[in-house]
C-alpha cells in the first residue's frame, strides 16, 4: 500500500508497543559526566537478596537497595554501565552514579542518547535523553518511529506523539539541540523516497487529517545552516494513488518507493586531500640499511640450507648453499638399520652461528632393538634413545633464527615398570626430568606467540606445562574442564574451570597478551564470567577527566545451578554477603 491509514497503524502500534529486544543497551560515550563526576570503581555489592555499589576495598558507595544489578548482558563494553531492577523496572548508573532510576520497562542505548520505555495508566510513554539525562522531546511521545544517522553528530528522528500526531527533526548531538523540524505534529508523514544518508528526503504528508496530501522533497545537504523544499500538492489520496500508480516503478517490501519524483538536493560530501596529514599504521620492526661507500666491506649472511632423503636405498644428507647453483654433496648416513624401519620427520627447525644459519627441513626417527631413536641432521654423531617418542612433533621459535622440535618423549621406570614422561628438544635436550604418569597434548589450548600446551599427571592430580617446558600448573588439582561458555569477555577464546580441594579456579587465556592467566582454586562457587581490567572502557574521555585508578580482575561466582551469587577480585576478595 503506498499509504497506510490512521487506523491500520494505531493497530500496528498496539501489537508492537514494547520496545524491541535490547540489543543495543546501554553502550555509553559519557565523558561529559566523566569531567564533571571523576570516576570510582563500581562493583555490585549483595546482601542477602538486595544490590548495592562498593568499591575495590569493599567500601560501601551505594548501599543496597535493589533486587538486581547487572552488567549490560547483551554488550560488555564499558564495564562501568550498571542496570538496576526494581519490581522488574530498569535503571541506569554510571561509574557510580544514578542517571535514571529503575522506574523505566526498558532503557536503551543508541546514537549516543538514551531511549526510555515506561507504562502509566496503560499507556505507552518513550522519551530520549542525552548524557545529562535531560530530555532532547518538548513532551514525552508514544513510540520513537525511527531514528537515522544524517552526518557525524546529525541524526533524524520520527515521533508518534501522544495525541497520535507525528513530528520529524534533525538532532545535533554534540551541541545537543534540536537544528531543524521539518513537520511538527502533523497528521500524517509517510516517507516515499529518500537517499542512504537521508541528505535528500521526500515526504508524502498531511498537516490535518481532512487537508489535501503534499509531495514535498527535501534539500539538508547545508545543515546546520539552511534547508530547502519543492512542493508537489494532490487534492485527493485517490488523485495521488492514480499518479502513484502511474509513474512509480517498483516497490520494495517495507513501504519504501522509488518513481518519478524529483528532489532539489543530491547530498555528497567532499573531501580535499590535505598534505599535513600524518597517517600512522602499526608495522613489524623493519631494520633499513644505513647507506654505506661504494668500496666498503659488508658482511652478508650465509643461509645454508639441510635435507635427509632415502637416495639408492640409502639415507644421506643433502646440503645446499644459497646463491651456490650447484649443491654441495651428499652425505651419506649409516644407521645400522633397515631403510624400511626409517621414517623421515617433516618438520622445520633452525639455527644461528655467526653469520651463517642453518635451516633443517626434517630429522629421522627409527627403532633400534627396543628402543625408539631420533636422529637430527644438525648432530649426525649423536643418536637420541628412548622407550616411547610420540608420531608427531612440535616447533617453538625464539623469533631469533633459532627454531627448535620439541617430542613427547618417555622410559620406563625401573621400579615400577611404569612409564614416565617429558618434553625433548633437539636443542637442549630434556626440558624436564622424566616425572609425569601421562602428559597430553593440548591442541586448542594456546599460550604466549602461539605456542602449545601439554594437560600433565602425576597419580590423580593434573596440571598444565608449556611446550617450552614452562610448568604452568603444579600436577596438583583434582579437576580440569575446558569451558567455552563465558560471557563477559567475548574475545576468550578458550578457558578452563580448575578445582583443587573442592575450591574453584579458572585458566584463560589474555586476548591482548595471548599468555595464559590463572585464577587460583580459591573461590567456594564456580566462576561464571571474567571482565578483564575492570573497569574496561573504550570510549574516548573528555579533555581533564581523570584517569581510572587500580583496573582489576573483576569475577562473578555462581551456584549449581548457574545462577549468580555475587562478584569477586582474581585475589579472593568477595563483593557480597548472605
Amino acid at each position: 500500500m503506498p499509504i497506510i491509514s490512521r487506523l491500520i497503524r494505531l493497530e500496528i502500534l498496539k501489537h508492537n508497543l514494547k520496545v524491541n529486544s535490547i540489543t543495543n543497551r546501554i553502550l555509553l560515550i559519557f565523558s561529559l559526566l566523566y569531567c564533571l563526576i571523576g570516576f570510582s570503581q563500581a562493583i555490585p555489592y549483595r546482601i542477602g537478596k538486595l544490590w548495592g555499589i562498593c568499591d575495590e576495598e569493599g567500601k560501601i558507595i551505594m548501599e543496597p537497595k535493589f533486587d538486581s544489578l547487572d552488567f549490560s548482558s547483551d554488550y560488555d563494553t564499558n564495564q562501568d554501565v550498571l542496570i538496576p531492577k526494581i519490581n522488574n523496572k530498569e535503571g541506569l548508573i554510571i561509574g557510580g552514579k544514578v542517571l535514571f532510576e529503575p522506574v523505566f520497562e526498558h532503557i536503551y542505548f543508541s546514537n549516543n542518547l538514551y531511549f526510555t520505555v515506561k507504562f502509566e495508566n496503560n499507556s505507552k510513554i518513550s522519551d530520549v535523553f542525552d548524557s545529562d539525562g535531560k530530555s532532547i522531546l518538548k513532551n514525552p511521545v508514544i513510540e520513537v518511529l525511527s531514528n537515522k544517522k544524517v552526518t557525524d553528530g546529525i541524526y533524524t528522528f520520527h515521533l508518534l506523539n501522544k495525541d497520535y500526531t507525528e513530528t520529524f527533526f534533525f538532532y545535533d548531538v554534540v551541541n545537543k539541540k534540536i537544528i531543524q523540524t521539518l513537520y511538527e505534529n502533523y497528521a500524517s508523514i509517510n516517507f516515499i523516497k529518500r537517499q542512504s544518508d537521508y541528505f535528500s528526503t521526500s515526504f508524502l504528508v498531511k498537516k490535518n487529517a481532512n487537508d489535501p496530501l503534499i509531495t514535498e522533497a527535501w534539500d539538508v545537504t547545508k545543515l546546520p545552516n539552511s534547508v530547502s523544499k519543492t512542493k508537489l500538492l494532490y487534492r485527493t489520496e485517490k488523485e495521488y494513488l492514480e499518479k502513484f500508480l502511474k509513474n512509480s516503478r517498483k516497490q520494495n517490501s517495507s513501504g519504501d518507493y522509488s518513481g518519478n519524483y524529483s528532489g532539489s538536493g543530491t547530498g555528497s560530501i567532499s573531501v580535499e586531500p590535505d598534505d599535513k596529514v600524518l597517517v600512522k599504521g602499526h608495522y613489524d620492526d623493519v631494520a633499513i640499511e644505513a647507506p654505506r661507500e661504494e668500496n666498503s666491506m659488508i658482511n652478508k649472511t650465509v643461509y645454508i640450507s639441510h635435507n635427509l632423503k632415502i637416495k639408492d636405498n640409502q639415507l644421506v644428507l643433502s646440503k645446499n648453499i644459497q646463491s651456490q647453483i650447484k649443491p654441495l654433496s651428499d652425505i651419506s648416513i649409516d644407521l645400522k638399520v633397515p631403510v624400511n624401519n626409517i621414517e623421515i620427520k617433516n618438520t622445520s627447525f633452525s639455527s644461528k652461528r655467526n653469520d651463517t644459519i642453518f635451516y633443517f627441513s626434517n630429522y629421522v626417527q627409527f627403532k633400534k632393538k627396543d628402543k625408539y631413536a631420533l636422529l637430527f641432521p644438525s648432530n649426525l654423531k649423536k643418536i637420541i634413545e628412548f622407550d616411547t617418542i610420540t608420531k608427531n612433533a612440535n616447533s617453538i621459535s625464539d623469533n631469533s633464527n633459532n627454531r627448535e622440535v620439541i617430542l613427547l618423549v618417555g622410559n620406563k621406570d625401573k621400579k615400577t615398570n611404569q612409564f614416565k614422561y617429558s618434553l625433548y628438544s633437539n636443542q637442549k635436550g630434556l626440558l624436564f626430568p622424566m616425572q609425569y604418569d601421562n602428559l597430553t597434548y593440548a591442541p586448542k589450548l594456546y599460550a604466549y606467540n602461539g605456542n602449545s600446551n601439554y594437560y600433565s599427571k602425576i597419580g590423580n592430580k593434573l596440571g598444565i606445562v608449556q611446550i617450552d617446558g614452562t610448568e604452568f600448573l603444579k600436577a596438583e588439582y583434582d579437576e580440569i574442564n575446558e569451558n567455552n561458555k563465558y560471557e563477559a569477555y567475548r574475545a576468550i577464546k578458550k578457558v578452563l574451570d580448575i578445582r583443587k580441594n573442592n575450591k574453584f579456579g579458572v585458566v584463560y587465556q589474555n586476548p591482548q597478551t595471548y599468555k595464559l592467566e590463572l585464577i587460583d582454586a580459591i573461590f567456594d562457587y564456580e566462576i561464571k564470567n571474567i571482565y578483564l581490567n575492570f573497569p574496561r572502557i573504550n570510549y574516548p574521555k573528555a579533555s581533564g577527566s581523570k584517569e581510572i585508578p587500580n583496573k582489576i580482575t573483576l569475577i562473578s561466582l555462581k551456584d549449581k545451578r548457574g545462577n549468580l551469587v555475587g562478584y569477586a577480585n582474581a585475589n579472593g576478595m568477595l563483593y557480597f554477603k548472605k
